[in-house]
Protein backbone atom coordinates (compact mmCIF):
# COMPACT_ATOMS: atom_id res chain seq x y z
CA UNK A 1 0.00 0.00 0.00
CA UNK A 2 2.79 2.44 0.86
CA UNK A 3 4.29 1.88 -2.58
CA UNK A 4 1.04 2.84 -4.29
CA UNK A 5 0.81 5.97 -2.17
CA UNK A 6 4.44 6.82 -2.89
CA UNK A 7 3.79 6.42 -6.61
CA UNK A 8 0.85 8.82 -6.22
CA UNK A 9 3.40 11.33 -4.84
CA UNK A 10 2.02 11.52 -1.30
CA UNK A 11 5.17 10.83 0.68
CA UNK A 12 3.60 11.63 4.04
CA UNK A 13 0.81 9.09 3.49
CA UNK A 14 3.35 6.54 2.27
CA UNK A 15 5.44 7.04 5.40
CA UNK A 16 2.36 6.52 7.59
CA UNK A 17 1.66 3.32 5.68
CA UNK A 18 5.23 2.08 6.18
CA UNK A 19 4.97 2.92 9.88
CA UNK A 20 1.79 0.82 10.15
CA UNK A 21 3.55 -2.06 8.41
CA UNK A 22 6.49 -1.73 10.79
CA UNK A 23 4.15 -1.78 13.79
CA UNK A 24 2.88 -5.15 12.60
CA UNK A 25 6.22 -6.44 11.31
CA UNK A 26 9.06 -4.64 13.12
CA UNK A 27 11.77 -6.45 11.14
CA UNK A 28 10.31 -5.67 7.70
CA UNK A 29 13.47 -4.49 5.97
CA UNK A 30 11.79 -3.38 2.76
CA UNK A 31 9.43 -1.09 4.70
CA UNK A 32 12.41 0.56 6.41
CA UNK A 33 14.15 1.01 3.05
CA UNK A 34 11.10 2.50 1.35
CA UNK A 35 10.40 4.71 4.35
CA UNK A 36 13.99 5.92 4.19
CA UNK A 37 13.63 6.74 0.50
CA UNK A 38 10.36 8.59 1.10
CA UNK A 39 11.89 10.59 3.95
CA UNK A 40 14.89 11.45 1.77
CA UNK A 41 12.48 12.75 -0.85
CA UNK A 42 11.17 15.13 1.82
CA UNK A 43 14.76 16.14 2.67
CA UNK A 44 14.42 14.66 6.15
CA UNK A 45 17.99 13.41 6.29
CA UNK A 46 18.14 12.36 9.95
CA UNK A 47 14.92 10.35 9.84
CA UNK A 48 15.84 8.90 6.46
CA UNK A 49 19.24 7.72 7.63
CA UNK A 50 17.71 6.35 10.82
CA UNK A 51 15.28 4.19 8.83
CA UNK A 52 17.98 3.00 6.44
CA UNK A 53 20.42 2.23 9.24
CA UNK A 54 17.68 0.19 10.93
CA UNK A 55 17.24 -1.77 7.70
CA UNK A 56 20.98 -2.45 7.55
CA UNK A 57 21.05 -3.44 11.23
CA UNK A 58 18.24 -5.94 10.69
CA UNK A 59 19.65 -7.34 7.45
CA UNK A 60 23.37 -6.55 7.06
CA UNK A 61 23.55 -8.60 3.86
CA UNK A 62 20.61 -6.90 2.14
CA UNK A 63 21.96 -5.30 -1.03
CA UNK A 64 19.04 -2.93 -1.49
CA UNK A 65 19.32 -1.55 2.04
CA UNK A 66 23.03 -0.80 1.65
CA UNK A 67 22.66 0.56 -1.88
CA UNK A 68 19.79 2.83 -0.88
CA UNK A 69 21.76 4.03 2.13
CA UNK A 70 24.55 4.99 -0.29
CA UNK A 71 22.12 6.81 -2.56
CA UNK A 72 20.70 8.86 0.30
CA UNK A 73 24.13 9.68 1.69
CA UNK A 74 25.24 10.75 -1.77
CA UNK A 75 22.11 12.87 -2.27
CA UNK A 76 22.93 14.83 0.87
CA UNK A 77 26.62 15.19 -0.09
CA UNK A 78 28.01 12.74 2.47
CA UNK A 79 30.29 11.42 -0.24
CA UNK A 80 32.83 9.48 1.84
CA UNK A 81 30.06 7.74 3.77
CA UNK A 82 28.17 7.06 0.54
CA UNK A 83 31.27 5.51 -0.99
CA UNK A 84 31.63 3.24 2.03
CA UNK A 85 27.98 2.14 1.78
CA UNK A 86 28.40 1.51 -1.96
CA UNK A 87 31.55 -0.52 -1.36
CA UNK A 88 29.68 -2.68 1.13
CA UNK A 89 26.82 -3.11 -1.35
CA UNK A 90 29.38 -4.07 -4.00
CA UNK A 91 30.57 -6.87 -1.75
CA UNK A 92 27.01 -8.19 -1.71
CA UNK A 93 26.27 -7.84 -5.42
CA UNK A 94 29.37 -7.29 -7.57
CA UNK A 95 27.29 -7.78 -10.74
CA UNK A 96 25.20 -4.61 -10.33
CA UNK A 97 25.85 -2.28 -13.25
CA UNK A 98 23.88 0.50 -11.61
CA UNK A 99 26.05 0.28 -8.51
CA UNK A 100 29.26 0.22 -10.53
CA UNK A 101 28.16 3.39 -12.34
CA UNK A 102 27.51 5.10 -8.99
CA UNK A 103 30.88 3.92 -7.67
CA UNK A 104 32.64 5.32 -10.74
CA UNK A 105 30.88 8.68 -10.48
CA UNK A 106 31.51 9.00 -6.76
CA UNK A 107 35.16 7.99 -7.04
CA UNK A 108 35.58 10.64 -9.74
CA UNK A 109 33.90 13.20 -7.46
CA UNK A 110 36.35 12.31 -4.68
CA UNK A 111 39.39 12.23 -7.00
CA UNK A 112 39.82 8.50 -6.42
CA UNK A 113 40.77 7.91 -10.04
CA UNK A 114 42.59 4.60 -9.50
CA UNK A 115 39.57 3.11 -7.78
CA UNK A 116 37.26 4.55 -10.45
CA UNK A 117 39.36 2.83 -13.12
CA UNK A 118 38.99 -0.52 -11.35
CA UNK A 119 35.21 -0.12 -11.39
CA UNK A 120 35.32 0.93 -15.07
CA UNK A 121 37.20 -2.27 -15.93
CA UNK A 122 34.67 -4.37 -14.04
CA UNK A 123 31.76 -2.61 -15.71
CA UNK A 124 33.31 -3.11 -19.14
CA UNK A 125 33.80 -6.83 -18.43
CA UNK A 126 30.19 -7.16 -17.29
CA UNK A 127 28.99 -5.50 -20.48
CA UNK A 128 31.14 -7.82 -22.58
CA UNK A 129 29.81 -10.89 -20.76
CA UNK A 130 26.16 -9.98 -21.07
CA UNK A 131 26.20 -8.06 -24.32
Amino acid sequence: MGDCIAEAHDAHAAIRSYDKALTLYPDYVEAFVRKGKALAGLNEITASLSALNQAVAIAPTDFTARFTLGQVLEKFAYYEEALDAYRQADGLNPQSRTLLKRLIALCEELDEEDEANLYRIRLRKLREQTG
